[in-house]
């Protein structure tokens, strides 16, 4: 595990009441003795940076020694799928594969849970970052702690306590709900349901387990050519999920078992056969006249899969793929020809048009509404973390709050207020990533509430010990989970090693100060802007402006300096400005350190 340093080092658990348990940690000795409650907790001295060390606990009865133990720089991640987005899905993984093995980066994944109740534990367990291990990590939080540990050659801890698809009232305590008028009804219209969060969760993990184990294409013969498909869709290459089904997003939403068949023919079996893909996006299993192919670490690679003759026939031959798909991802190629056979030297292309079915197998069951009561996740996956020391908090949602993107204004910093005080860690850093550039796509419209919601994580700043990383330059216009984790994660460091390391670093993108109205034009001031401004395009992109009638005109945007200056001709007597105030707006302004300015709007 990993430790935080120079802070005291609490150590509880539960044992049998009015025993003593004794811990030793590096020379340091402390005892305490069981409550009533069987719970118990004793605090270390604060620790400076090393290791290993070993960590001792023991009763009367058991010794529990915990070894590998170093102290350095612990930071909990949280937040929504992009935060859970895998360091393996991400765009950096090919490079990051090969670089991956530091032994004294460490993972902590808290398993999903949700409760009415606070509860005292979690599962999980720390894991060493490597090769075989890192692909399964956040991305975002990767990046960070890797910059981290490289930059202060210090070992780092990762708590990652997120969940996808989550708004940010589950993850608020009751009680700091309570405390609002706007939400305290709807912390009683949970308490009276009388749902069970719990046993509700239990029964959904029950049909995920019948969903991935089900078998009913195979035992129906779907992979075989005597299988009779004439009723199956008709689709067209490239074969992406998200497109197949155009509106139909209900019978795969949040996923399913996609079967596709391919029927050709072949003249000749005289040399053994070539399978190639050069995209194969997503859990896969191939068959080839009912004989599976192995894929051997196929995704996302250009493959060659040998086929042998035995496999192949004369006349017609099945290419059948079961593809696994969750929330609409997975490809079969990415366009004409990129999928293939060949036969010597000889090159049948096997685009054009093949045969889906998306109900032979049951589809992945919908997570229980409950989980998005006010609390239970906080009760079951930020609870039992409280009171580990840590340096900070890592926050990467806001994405399921588009719907009424106002109330995050209030939301977020209740979040960060009422972890703060259950901390007990003062103004604990508190660093967030401002939600990116998406155009919306059949599985998640966007539109201006997005502008909205990146509004209310902007008016957050003024809360004390808070940074924010903007991505409004690096998302995906059509998917809600960009790739680009680790510039995200970088951004992040930047704000951390101002905020929780107190350097004299630019660690934000520009943000407005205030606006000066003068022969036509308006000229805007930011922060973060000492150094002078800069745009990645030929023009400034993303201001419009308006006079008293609040019709927006694209705007003439000239830098000078750290301003900028903004007009349009028939504008004479402009009074508002909104930058970059779309869900995927264009924008290019940045600061010399390469950080990207914050959408933002004076129209309020």
């Amino acid at each position: 595990m990993v430790l935080q340093r120079e802070k005291s080092i609490p150590i509880w658990g539960t044992g049998k009441p009015e025993t003593t348990v004794h811990v030793s940690l590096n020379n340091q000795r402390a005892s305490a003795t069981v409550q009533p409650d069987s719970t118990w907790c004793v605090q270390l001295s604060a620790m400076p940076a090393g290791g290993p060390h070993i960590l001792q606990i023991t009763d009367l009865r058991d010794s529990i020694f915990i070894d590998d133990v170093y102290v350095g720089e612990v930071w909990l991640a949280s937040g929504q799928s992009n935060m859970e987005f895998t360091l393996g899905s991400s765009l950096s993984w090919a490079e990051e594969q090969l670089h991956a093995d530091f032994p004294n980066i460490r993972f902590f994944q808290v398993v999903h849970g949700m409760n009415n109740q606070q509860q005292h534990d979690v599962q999980g367990s720390w894991v060493r970052s490597s090769a075989a291990t890192a692909a399964a990590f956040s991305g975002v939080a990767y990046h960070f702690a890797k910059k981290l540990h490289q930059e202060k050659n210090i070992a780092v801890g990762i708590i990652q306590s997120a969940w996808g698809g989550t708004p940010i009232e589950p993850w608020i305590s009751e009680d700091a709900l309570s405390s609002r008028e706007e939400t305290k009804p709807s912390v009683i219209q949970a308490r009276e349901s009388g749902a069970q969060p719990t046993q509700l969760y239990a029964k959904y993990l029950q049909d995920v387990d019948a969903f991935e184990n089900a078998s009913e294409g195979l035992r129906l013969g779907v992979h075989t050519l005597a299988y009779q498909d004439q009723h199956w869709k008709k689709v067209s290459f490239p074969l992406q999920v998200s497109s197949i089904y155009g509106d139909e997003t209900a019978v795969y939403i949040p996923g399913c078992y996609l079967w596709v068949r391919k029927h050709f023919d072949l003249s000749s079996l005289d040399k053994d056969a070539t399978l190639q893909f050069d995209e194969l996006e997503g859990k896969a299993t191939i068959y080839l006249n009912g004989t599976e192919i192995e894929l051997k670490n196929a995704q996302g690679t250009s493959q060659g899969l040998v086929l042998p003759k035995s496999v192949l026939k004369k006349g017609r031959n099945l290419l059948a793929i079961r593809l696994r798909s969750l929330w609409a991802t997975g490809a079969v190629g990415h366009s004409e020809g990129s999928v293939s056979l060949l036969l010597g030297t000889k090159h049948i292309k096997l685009d054009g048009e093949w045969l889906s079915n998306i109900s032979v197998e049951p589809r992945y069951p919908d997570l229980p509404k409950e989980r998005n009561n006010p609390g239970v996740l906080f009760n079951a996956m930020i609870a039992p973390l409280i009171p580990y020391s840590v340096q900070g908090v890592l926050w990467y949602q806001g994405e399921a709050n588009t719907w009424r993107p106002r109330d995050y204004q209030f939301l977020f910093p209740l979040l960060i207020q009422d972890w703060r005080i259950r901390w007990q860690q003062g103004y604990m850093p508190f660093l967030f990533v401002q939600l990116p550039n998406f155009g919306g796509n059949n599985l998640a419209p966007a539109d201006e509430s997005w502008a909205y919601l990146r509004e209310a994580q902007l008016m957050t700043l003024p809360q004390p010990a808070t940074g924010m990383a903007v991505s409004i330059d690096i998302g995906d216009a059509t998917d809600i989970h960009p790739r680009n984790k680790k510039d995200v994660g970088l951004r992040l460091y930047e704000a951390a090693r101002h905020i929780a390391y107190h350097e004299d670093n630019v660690y934000s993108g520009p943000l407005y100060r205030r606006m000066e109205i003068k022969d036509h034009k308006i000229i805007v001031y930011f922060d973060h802007a000492r150094d002078g401004l800069i745009s990645k395009t030929a023009s400034v992109e993303g201001f419009q402006i308006a006079g008293a009638d609040n019709n927006f005109e694209d705007a003439t945007a000239t830098i000078v300096g750290n301003t900028v200056e903004l007009t349009h001709p028939s504008l004479k007597n402009p009074t508002t400005i909104r930058y970059g105030w779309a869900a995927d707006p264009k924008v290019s302004l940045y600061n010399t350190a390469g950080l990207p300015a914050s959408p933002f709007r004076t129209d309020k």
